[in-house]
């Protein structure tokens, strides 16, 4: 008796195992298999950037090509987290290390022309783009100016400088002037795109070179179509040793023209209320201020200084107000004489 229980134990452990050995064998194949058609697809769609037709819209993607753009995010993050991000800056200083070789590139999204005429021509948007162009220069960045671009243009700049080393840059930035809609959609030449599709790219995860270091997003555009009335009344840095983790959503700056939901005016004749006063208030006090006090003043001379005029009634008398949101964990400074 006991030897046939033996056996029948023995017999059955064997099935189990081969069992399993077949399944591990199967699922191997499968996932080899299922890893090769997806690296063909990314190697289809991306070689070719991203292939819309005329009057298609990114929230109307097909799943596959969702799906191609998570794959590729996650193979981009994969690949980060095999390296270490070599901070600039100590882990308890207050103040961003702003003495790299270079400032860094300002990159500007001028949208000023739509394709068939499917947004309404942003006329004196070149007034921002002339006044971004001479403040940030002055600030040391090396400005790079895209106008009228296609979507999968910008995807295509966006990936080249995700895939740049930025060891000897203190920062980035980037501006968006463009048409907006509800829900942070922002327009390109041809499409409607999520605004996120821009900085996304740039967290430490997916841009490891920029990881500790400001990433500063301005975006001067629509977010719905609802108008504010206002309300009247009375008036020397040791990197090798810098081992501390930061959360890979850290150091963003995220400013828009106008609260969510809301209008965002802009003059044809000398450039948007936003964009105009911002880069005043810098030229005016980035030798001492930092970043987010000059934003704070931009914020509150666009909503005391402005009202709009218009020959619509729900748009004349109008109010704006500006805003932004902030990871940035340390004051950042332009004036590297705060360093020393």
């Amino acid at each position: 008796m006991l030897i046939l229980f033996y056996l029948i134990t023995r017999s059955t452990i064997y099935f189990w195992n081969y069992l399993f050995n077949r399944m591990d064998k199967i699922d191997d194949a499968d996932n080899q298999s299922s890893l090769k058609e997806s690296n063909e697809s990314i190697n289809e769609v991306f070689s070719k950037s991203t292939n819309f037709s005329e009057n298609s819209d990114v929230n109307s993607m097909t799943d596959a090509e969702m799906k191609i753009l998570g794959f590729k995010s996650r193979i981009c993050r994969q690949h980060a987290q095999k390296k270490f991000a070599k901070f600039v800056t100590p882990k308890d200083s207050p103040i961003y290390s702003m003495t790299q070789k270079k400032r860094g590139k300002c990159v500007i999204f001028n949208h000023e022309k739509f394709e068939n005429n499917r947004e309404s021509q942003r006329n004196g948007t070149n007034y921002d783009e002339k006044a971004i162009n001479e403040t940030f220069s002055t600030l040391g960045f090396e400005v790079k100016i895209y106008k009228d671009l296609k979507f999968n243009k910008i995807i295509e700049v966006i990936t080249s400088l995700q895939n740049e080393n930025h060891d000897d840059c203190d920062c980035i930035c980037f501006f968006i002037l463009t048409h907006g809609k509800i829900g942070d959609n922002v327009s390109a030449y041809d499409i409607s795109y999520p605004v996120q599709m821009i900085w996304q790219p740039f967290n430490s995860d997916n841009c490891i070179s920029l990881a500790g270091k400001p990433k500063l997003f301005f975006i001067q555009a629509c977010r719905g179509v609802t108008s504010d009335s206002g309300i009247q009344g009375r008036s020397g840095i040791d990197s090798d040793e810098m081992t501390y983790v930061l959360p890979m959503t850290a150091d963003f700056l995220y400013a828009y023209s106008t609260m969510e939901g809301c209008y965002s005016f802009r003059d044809t004749n000398k450039g948007s209320w936003y964009i105009q006063t911002l880069c005043k208030v810098i030229n005016e006090h980035w030798k001492n201020y930092d970043m987010l006090k000059m934003l704070t003043i931009t914020l509150r001379k666009v909503a005391t200084e402005y009202s709009s005029q218009h020959d619509e009634m729900d748009k004349d008398k109008k109010k704006q107000m500006p805003t932004f949101t902030s990871t940035l964990t340390r004051d950042l400074y332009f004036n590297s004489e705060f360093m020393e």
